[in-house]
């Protein structure tokens, strides 16, 4: 009877481990096809994109054999960068679209959508397919036509380094930003370019993610103050300079960790803004 027991203890717990590395196996599997999706669907996306550097034009000159001035350019745009996108086709895939994030140095480079106020981007993708990745998304409480006096933007802090998973990076390294601290956003019709001035972490429900969309000059000082207080990196010049009363900033945040309220967050600010050709 003993030996018995013993075999069927033996038989339950191998039943238990085996069917404990089927679950595993199965986990690991899942989040990698998840994984593998996500990157081939932004990577699809991102073929119905187009980037490039603005050459600059030559100087009107005098002509010296005809004493005839050459034609006169175009006015130098802020904006430094060609960005062309299939506004028509990415918004018939999804058309809660806001717009195209892009971050060169980070190689960031994803649509924007509104989120929910059930979190559903957090779980889905842009083509609204479950998905842990999730989408870039504007927060609910933002306008969204980017106009609030701070834009918060939330992506995931991937394994892979996707979404935003890359942010971390900047937290290590704050030559990332002194070497370029540009983010465009692009919309329908506008161009959008800030200038990154403040990365730190910080938990959620701090004042940070505080939404004020018609914010009086009181609320935008102590704003700024507050992030002057809390940032570990902080562009001297930018705190430096009286703030305006129309000024407009962007807040990038992702989680720090699984299952942790810490985040990471930068603020930009907006320093060109022109309609998009």
């Amino acid at each position: 009877m003993e030996v018995e027991k013993i075999r069927l203890i033996l038989k339950v717990t191998l039943g238990v481990l085996i069917t404990t590395a089927i679950v595993c196996a199965w986990r690991v599997y899942s989040i990698n096809k998840e994984y593998s999706d996500s990157i081939a669907e932004y990577e699809q996306l991102n073929t119905m994109v187009k980037v490039e550097e603005k050459v600059e034009k030559d100087v009107p000159s005098k002509d010296e054999t005809t004493d005839t001035v050459a034609a006169p350019v175009e006015e130098k745009s802020e904006i430094d960068i060609s960005f062309d996108m299939d506004y028509p086709a990415l918004k018939a895939i999804n058309d809660e679209l806001i717009g195209w994030i892009l971050y060169q140095p980070l190689e960031i480079s994803y649509p924007v959508v509104l989120a929910h106020a059930d979190d559903y981007y957090e779980t889905h993708s842009f083509e609204k397919v479950k998905n842990r990745a999730g989408a870039i998304s504007l927060d609910i409480a933002c306008k969204a036509d980017l106009t609030s006096f701070n834009s918060i933007i939330y992506g995931h802090n991937m394994m892979n380094n996707s979404m935003f998973g890359r942010l971390k990076e900047i937290m290590e390294d704050y030559s990332i930003i002194e070497r370029d601290p540009y983010v465009y956003i692009f919309t329908e019709n506008e161009a959008l370019k800030y200038k990154l001035f403040a990365a730190y972490y910080t938990v959620t429900g701090t004042a940070t993610y505080e939404v004020e969309l018609t914010p009086t000059k009181e609320d935008i000082k102590n704003y700024i103050d507050y992030i002057n207080e809390v940032a570990d990196y902080k562009d001297e010049e930018f705190f430096q300079q009286e703030i305006s009363d129309d000024i407009k900033i962007c807040t990038l945040s992702t989680c720090h960790g699984h299952r942790t309220n810490k985040r990471t967050v930068l603020h930009g600010v907006l320093v060109a803004r022109e309609p998009r050709k």
